[in-house]
């Protein structure tokens, strides 16, 4: 048995057991507010999104709750990126993997009772988000107005007691709020509060956590009661020609002699290495750092421009095939300044080593190839919605390969290598350092290969003072935890005689 109804009639409930509901919010509420906020990202974090994602599951599973075939394989993927959230220990990634789940999370309530998402272009996908945020904030009016209101006993109904003991429960945690708002402003009334209460406590951080609860308490029954509301389909408009394909292939005409100006005047120095460096009197630094990023930006630039002219033209059997070949050439130019853009960052590498920005970017990078030549075997086919769904499955694979590789210790082992072949190594064991826990296997592994003495000797003292400390019983949470500080911490323990030792060694 179910606790929500398929459909809606006029002023119907659709929720059948609207406490069951509320209480499992407030439970969402409070296992957002301890689990989550306030600590770093982490197993807190992976926690939650698991519950989540088993809701789903359980609920299909042991309760005949009626999902689609596509949230329930969302619900999976929800679990499995909420997972990888606490592998890594790196900002960066704890930050992509957590909009990544959230964007889960969104698809699988939306498509909870009506699929539809292998039908989708990327215009519905950024209509359905809007549409999917609108429903969360609003269908908490509806579940109190209607299903919370409709479903209580008539004596409370009609009951002024009735009446008076609802007003007073929806007052107590805005009088709270206000009460510690209050006492956290002025420490007079701040006295008269506690010691009316006889409970040393603090008030502002109290509110702290009611305003979280209530916050995700609210979103939690939006998102229940916007997963049951029968959505009308997304609005698709007929093939029809927006555009003319002679002022498109115009447009895309002069865009490709732009493109191909770019790469012919370029072209000497593009893919001539260090000898063209030295003739025209550029840096590495003139080279990369200034054509790399903007070179990446125009690629993703493109992929958007040719979704966008190739709509507006025509659809169907109508399609102009002057304006697809045109788009193919724009496509070819493209992937030869992004192959140039990546050349220009193998140098840069090579002279002054791999950060997580430029790991980051190169990687984006390579995405936005991957998606040029799925552009050209879909969308130019008249397949937008088949591109829009590789693009997005694309972009999760991506993510998750990047989290399990460890780019913190690609970033070690490279910078590593890098120094060892230098003629004089400038390894940057403090950057190093700083990329957290992720890093640290990898630079015990590397410790003894690092010269000189001095350059060891610093890391070794670095990882000691840094790490130990970090790791210190007062300092850890395991609602912030990862396996990645797990490892480090295990390592460290483990190598901590070694590592005192080079710390202390003698590189006069």
């Amino acid at each position: 048995m179910t606790t929500v109804q398929e459909t809606e009639t006029g002023n119907q409930p659709l929720i059948s057991h609207p406490w069951v509901l509320l209480a499992v919010a407030v439970v969402v509420g409070g296992a957002v507010d301890v689990l989550i906020l306030r600590h770093p990202a982490g197993l807190g974090v992976s926690v939650v999104g698991l519950l989540l994602a088993s809701g789903v599951l359980v609920g299909h599973t042991f309760f005949g709750l009626h999902t689609t075939r596509e949230a329930f394989v969302l619900a999976l993927a929800l679990g499995f990126w909420s997972a990888l959230i606490s592998l890594r220990s790196a900002p960066g990634l704890a930050f992509l993997n957590s909009v990544a789940a959230l964007l889960l999370l969104g698809l699988t309530f939306r498509l909870l009772k009506s699929g539809g998402l292998v039908r989708w272009t990327i215009a519905e996908y950024i209509w359905s988000g809007f549409a999917t945020l609108g429903g969360w904030l609003s269908q908490p009016l509806g579940f109190f107005s209607v299903d919370f209101n409709g479903r209580l006993p008539k004596q409370i109904q009609i009951g002024r007691a009735g009446r008076v003991l609802i007003g007073a429960l929806l007052a107590v945690p805005l009088v709270g709020i206000f009460a510690a708002l209050f006492a956290s402003a002025d420490p007079v009334f701040e006295g008269y509060v506690n010691s009316l209460l006889s409970i040393d406590i603090d008030l502002s951080s109290i509110a702290g956590h009611l305003v979280a609860v209530l916050v995700v308490t609210w979103l939690a029954i939006g998102g229940a009661r916007y997963a049951i509301v029968p959505h009308p389909e997304s609005p698709r408009l007929a093939p029809r020609r927006i555009l003319g394909s002679v002022e498109a292939a115009t447009m895309l005409v002069l865009m490709n002699l732009l493109f191909l100006a770019f790469v012919l005047v370029q072209s000497a120095y593009l893919f001539g290495g260090r000898e063209t460096l030295s003739r025209a009197g550029l840096s590495h630094s003139e080279y990369a750092r200034r054509g790399f990023f903007e070179l990446v930006v125009v690629g993703s630039l493109v992929v958007g421009l040719v979704l966008v002219i190739d709509w507006m033209v025509q659809r169907g059997p109508a399609r102009s095939r002057t304006v697809d070949l045109l788009h193919g050439g724009l496509i070819a130019l493209t992937s030869v300044v992004l192959v140039s853009a990546l050349q220009r960052m193998l140098l840069y590498t090579e002279a002054f080593g791999l950060t997580e920005l430029r790991l980051y970017t190169t990687m984006f990078m390579a995405w936005v190839f991957l998606m040029l030549g799925w552009l050209v075997v879909t969308a130019l086919r008249d397949r937008r919605a088949t591109f829009a769904l590789g693009a997005f499955i694309s972009a999760l694979v991506v993510l998750a390969g990047l989290t399990i590789a460890n780019p913190a210790g690609i970033i070690v082992r490279t910078n590593v290598a890098r120094g060892a072949a230098a003629t004089v190594p400038d390894l940057d064991v403090a950057y190093l350092v700083n990329l957290g826990p992720d890093a640290v296997p990898a630079l015990i592994a590397a410790l003894d290969e690092i010269q000189p003495c001095r350059t060891r000797s610093d890391l070794a003292g670095l990882l000691l003072r840094e790490w130990a400390d970090g790791f210190a019983p007062d300092k850890t949470d395991w609602r912030g935890s990862t396996w990645s500080a797990f490892r480090a911490k295990r390592v460290l323990a483990e190598f901590e005689p070694h590592l005192v030792t080079v710390a202390s060694g003698d590189c006069r």
